[in-house]
């Protein structure tokens, strides 16, 4: 069954095809559909749904991150292009209408069992933060 992997996500070697496929320059801006065997059957360009300006991550979230194999980046692209399927119908309802009217935009992700990674776009598209913890942090509400 073909899977869907972010650049990040893919091993060195695959991430080498994934760049000599690339016409746009940038492998990381696209999705990579996984044959059975993990070759790299077709890349999937990713579109944001808005800007995300400046990407922050503090080096305990990095940390987190990296020892489960994931990266930030991940995180960001995720977010920005309106992959909130972890998220219930009403969030990603708010998100939607958050970037219609010009508001903050929040997404969450499952890293592991009770600990989440939230990502914040500010209403004026200029930074997005990331954290993970076990609730929703304060500064996000």
């Amino acid at each position: 069954m073909p899977t869907l992997r972010y650049f990040l996500e893919l091993t060195s070697a695959q991430r080498a095809t994934a760049s000599s496929l690339t016409a746009n320059g940038t492998p990381e801006a696209q999705c990579y559909v996984l044959g059975a065997s993990g070759e790299i059957v077709r890349a999937v360009e990713l579109k944001p749904l808005f800007a995300t300006g400046a990407l922050a991550a503090g080096e305990t979230v990095r940390a987190q991150l990296a020892s489960v194999g994931r990266s930030e980046l991940e995180f960001a692209l995720r977010h920005a292009t309106g992959d909130w399927s972890e998220m219930t119908a009403d969030e990603q309802a708010r998100n939607m209408i958050a970037i219609e009217q010009g508001g903050a935009v929040l997404s969450r992700f499952e890293l592991r069992a009770n600990h989440s990674v939230y990502v914040m776009t500010n209403p004026q598209r200029s930074a997005t933060t990331i954290v993970a913890g076990v609730s929703r942090p304060a500064e996000f509400d």
